[in-house]
């Protein structure tokens, strides 16, 4: 059922509720400011959601048991980053966009330590976003690694991306999927000229 918990020590909460619990999908208004709307289990956001902090910052990807856990994206004035994530801690490969100086990085993470990090073409941070799986298309919870493979095909994911749209320069797709498209799917501009490359 739907119902408003008010929880004077932590939050309050609307959404669906189960055994006078939040269960199911819901906003929780944290009294420091916080906010959270997303799937929850039994109090605790769980599934995909959208953290949001007071002061502008949010992260918007996957949780487990009330930590970041999976892939997910964070993001605040200067810096959008996406990767996987476990309990809380960056864990496996990210791409980091600096929004202000327009350039892009590829890092690896092991233990919220950074151990590599190289710098490649620029991704728009609109290419960063943490959308929600088709709960259909796998029987896994949710996806729990990022790849995040810059030569290969961002539409296929298969084949490498060796091709240009010469109004952009941007290479991310293969010359079959990016024939089907009207616009550039990292900055959005016209499709003019599409040119093979060749890298030796």
């Amino acid at each position: 059922m739907n119902g408003i918990l008010i929880l004077s020590n932590n939050y309050t909460y609307e959404g669906t509720i189960l055994y006078n619990e939040p269960h199911g999908h819901g906003t929780f208004n944290y009294n420091n400011g916080d906010r959270y709307v997303g799937d929850c289990q039994f109090g605790r956001s769980d599934g995909y959601g959208v953290y949001y902090y007071k002061l502008g910052q949010k992260y918007t990807g996957y949780f487990s048991f009330g930590k970041f856990h999976g892939i997910g994206t964070y993001e605040d004035d200067k810096y959008i980053i996406k990767g996987s994530w476990r309990v809380d801690k960056k864990h496996g490969h990210f791409i980091k966009t600096n929004k202000i100086e327009q350039n892009s990085f590829r890092q690896l993470w092991i233990k919220n330590k950074l151990k590599t990090e190289e710098q490649i073409t620029y991704i728009q941070p609109a290419a960063l976003t943490t959308v929600k799986e088709n709960p259909n298309k796998s029987k896994k919870k949710y996806q729990s690694k990022y790849y995040g493979n810059p030569h290969k095909c961002i539409g296929c994911m298969d084949k490498i991306a060796s091709v240009i749209n010469s109004a952009c320069g941007h290479v991310c797709m293969c010359y079959e999927c990016l024939k089907k498209c009207e616009k550039c799917p990292i900055c959005r501009c016209d499709i003019a000229n599409i040119i093979q490359i060749y890298v030796s």
